[in-house]
């Protein structure tokens, strides 16, 4: 059955409105035909996306060009008007900050550069590389913060949709990084799993095709390379397994812990990113050789752990941990998708 397909890759405009990066998916003329066209699963994504700014030009937080040395972090990270130790306090865990950074993440962000595996932590793990970091941002949540409100939680993670061209009997690893939101006070601790949905989505929740889900499950092999499961969460694990109590997770999915990205301390300073607030998303997608020619999705979503697992994080993090994310933010589209178009 002939259905229209075409992969757009957009990237939502950077600022107080827009606070994310969106990728949307539209349809297009024709199924995968039988003739492959310049196929290489090795070098992901083949679908190149283009620029999609809902006809705004991206705006730049900063001018990627003009780069100036920041003699307080001894890197190239923004001055922001703050004093040594609020650098410390907010940035100090972080690696240094790239020279290239704004340049990098705007070609990210403009659809020339796609494969995020290529970059080192140096860029992921600082907040800038992120569409919503504002100034304003920083100074509402790290610096004239109230010790009176609390962000329980939010996650995120970069890209969110994924694109692949391949032959039947290809292999290839793909990678989107998961991080908690900005200003987020509590551990959040929830289950990663990964199923076959009836549909794709785009980033206004709207279907985009359908996908055989029997010949998905059939056909198409998933393997989460990184991370592994959370070491405090396989503490936990052994503990209860000997009690006899419900763990509640199997050899397919990871428990993670995101860490927070601000903790007010008892005498009301603030500490900021922790080492571990950005982290790999590393899966592994195997076609097999007889997989007919289609379209299919790999969805990611997260779901509560148990209530054994829950109560152990409890005694450990007290109030600061939650677990009902899952529960209580719907969103219209999968956590992350990954695209597969067998030719």
């Amino acid at each position: 059955m002939e259905k229209k397909l075409k992969l757009l890759f957009g990237v939502l405009v950077v600022g107080v409105v827009i606070a994310g990066i969106s990728t949307a998916i539209y349809l297009n003329k024709s199924r995968p035909t039988e003739e492959p066209t310049n196929l290489n699963p090795e070098s992901p994504p083949l679908i190149p996306p283009e620029k999609f700014t809902n006809n705004e030009e991206l705006q730049t937080l900063f001018n990627p060009l003009v780069v100036e040395y920041n003699p307080i972090t001894k890197d190239y990270r923004p001055k922001y008007n703050l004093t040594e130790q609020q650098f410390k306090d907010i940035f100090g865990n972080l690696p240094k900050f790239p020279r290239d950074l704004f340049e990098t993440r705007n070609l990210f962000f403009d659809g020339i550069l796609k494969d995020i595996s290529r970059l080192n932590e140096s860029y992921w793990k600082q907040p800038e590389f992120y569409a919503g970091w504002t100034d304003k941002l920083l100074y509402k949540f790290y610096v004239n913060y109230s010790t009176m409100k609390w962000t329980p939680y939010g996650v995120g993670c970069f890209p969110e949709i994924v694109n692949y061209e391949v032959l039947p009997g290809s292999e290839f690893t793909t990678t989107t990084i998961m991080h908690t939101d900005f200003g987020v006070d509590s551990y959040q601790g929830m289950i990663l799993y990964y199923y076959f949905p009836r549909y794709a989505k785009n980033m206004r929740g709207e279907n985009v095709f359908e996908q055989n889900v029997e010949n998905a499950k059939k056909y198409i092999h998933v393997e989460i390379l990184q991370p592994d499961n959370d070491p405090t969460f396989e503490a936990i694990k052994q503990k209860l397994e000997k009690e006899g109590k419900y763990v509640g997770i199997n050899e397919n999915e990871r428990f993670i812990l995101f860490s927070p990205t601000r903790y007010i301390m008892g005498n009301g300073t603030v500490k900021g990113f922790p080492s571990d607030w950005a982290k790999k998303l590393v899966v592994k997608i195997k076609v097999d050789k007889n997989c007919p020619k289609d379209f299919y999705v790999v969805a990611f979503d997260f779901r509560p752990p148990s209530m054994a697992v829950n109560t152990e994080f409890y005694w450990i993090y007290k109030m600061r941990y939650i677990w009902q994310y899952p529960l209580i933010v719907k969103k219209a589209f999968p956590f992350f998708q990954i695209i597969i178009c067998v030719k």
